[in-house]
């Protein structure tokens, strides 16, 4: 647990800039789904960005509506 935690520090101190670990969270979902979107052209894709969004309010990381677009 403790290895958890000191992982968390050390994002927070690389990419922090002020930023708190939900921002990195939600951040880097965007990115993610983002990047999904412009290279994933299979049509056997098992990959759900929505669920990818569910997580995120799962973890109760608030998104904005041009945030919950990007996981539909």
């Amino acid at each position: 647990m403790s290895n958890i935690k000191e992982l968390k520090k050390r994002i927070l101190s690389n990419l922090g800039d002020g930023k708190t670990y939900k921002d990195i969270l939600r951040e880097n979902a965007i990115n993610l789904a983002n990047q999904h979107k412009k290279y994933c052209d299979s049509e056997d894709c098992d990959v759900s960005l929505f669920l990818l969004g569910e997580l995120l309010r799962g973890c109760k990381i608030e998104l904005t509506k041009a945030e919950e677009e990007v996981f539909l």
